[in-house]
């Protein structure tokens, strides 16, 4: 009896083992790509997060109407990448004399009462230790200037433009990404005299030699 080779007789164990074989070489193919893009995405969630806590630090300011001194973490003012973990544990000294920041100031009497602002910690990053081991080895920063005097003008907190006119930039990096020239190095810039928190995407190499291009 003659074998059936109609299409319809199914698939050889060839057919199958080429099927197969295809198979993983196309998801081969697709798991870098998707690395990428997971590392991409914790660059992408780690500067919403610096972004936040800027941005509670400017509004904490607005109680204290004087200049506060922020000292960044060694490594800061250069090319050097600089762990999260610096930047969470950095504390800005709002105690005693001396120290680089006041306490928060009375805002005004009503009903006969003084108002005082809560006594807010000032922080770069305020939800600390979110990253897991992998993510903390692969997440570097690359901080300018070495440090920063803040103060706040008519309800706007900036750099103080009559030290430095000199604007903050941190720049957030995935340092596997960074060593294969892949992916987005994202930033972080705060204008002096504006205050103007600007997020995008860096361009360039060095400081020097580089800018910090709004995400559209």
């Amino acid at each position: 009896m003659k074998q059936d080779h109609s299409p319809d007789s199914g698939f050889s164990l060839i057919e199958l083992l080429a099927t197969i074989v295809i198979g993983l070489i196309l998801a081969m193919a697709a798991v870098p790509q998707l690395q990428q893009r997971f590392k991409q995405s914790q660059v992408d969630a780690y500067t919403s997060r610096l972004e936040a806590g800027i941005n509670q630090m400017k509004a904490s300011m607005i109680s204290r109407q004087d200049a506060c001194t922020i000292e960044f973490p060694l490594g800061a003012g250069s090319e050097t990448e600089i762990k999260p973990s610096a930047l969470e544990s950095l504390q800005i000294d709002t105690q005693g004399a001396g120290s680089n920041c006041p306490k928060p100031t009375s805002m005004g009497r009503s009903g006969g009462s003084n108002l005082t602002m809560n006594l807010t910690d000032l922080r770069l990053v305020n939800i600390k230790q979110t990253l897991s081991p992998n993510q903390a080895n692969d997440i570097r920063l690359l901080i300018s200037p070495t440090s920063i005097s803040m103060t706040t003008i008519g309800g706007v907190t900036a750099p103080d433009a009559s030290v430095s006119t000199t604007p903050l930039i941190i720049r957030i990096r995935s340092t596997s990404m960074h060593s294969e020239a892949k992916g987005f190095e994202r930033c972080l810039k705060l204008e002096p005299m504006t205050g103007t928190l600007i997020r995008g995407t860096w361009l360039g190499t060095t400081f020097g030699q580089g800018s910090c291009n709004r995400n559209q």
